[in-house]
């Protein structure tokens, strides 16, 4: 019997490591050829099928090591090789960075690196008496789970 696989929203499950950080999927992935919604829910309706879907990350020019981190907590995560050495791409090597604060809980360890106020973003400006704030996080997964990538960085564009 075949069973579709469903994944929720394409943005919670494919991310862009890079040198030690992670890039979600950006919002213009939905205007290439081939492009999907991708908060929307994404199948394979039976066994056998195939789709081709292009991707569109925002990651930094001087990145020496990029792979793919698809995440699939019933199947098994996948880290796909795209540049460089795809672990050095998922793990925090040399890289220092200021923190303005951090956390720890039992499964994650958070840190704020920058924050950027701004009146406008992308084109829209905020509410009166509101303003945008733009963050750069990481994080480190302490739930020791082999399968959960070591190392994330989060950039919103």
């Amino acid at each position: 019997m075949d069973v579709s696989y469903v994944i929720k929203s394409m943005y919670n499950h494919a991310y862009v490591l890079a040198d030690g950080l992670a890039y979600p999927l950006h919002q213009a992935t939905e205007e290439l050829p081939g492009g999907i919604k991708i908060f929307e829910p994404f199948s394979l309706t039976k066994l056998g099928d195939k789709q081709d879907v292009s991707f569109l990350f925002s990651v930094p020019e001087k990145g020496e090591n990029l792979a793919l981190q698809f995440f699939d907590y019933q199947y098994g995560h996948i880290l796909l090789p795209i540049k460089g050495d795809a672990e050095k791409a998922r793990q925090k090597v040399g890289v220092s960075m200021k923190v303005l604060g951090k956390v720890k809980s039992d499964l994650v360890e958070l840190a704020a690196h920058a924050l950027d106020l701004q009146q406008s973003y992308t084109g829209k400006t905020a509410p009166e008496g509101w303003q945008y704030a733009v963050v750069k996080l990481s994080g480190k997964s302490l739930s020791g789970n082999s399968q959960i990538w070591a190392f994330f960085g989060v950039k919103w564009d």
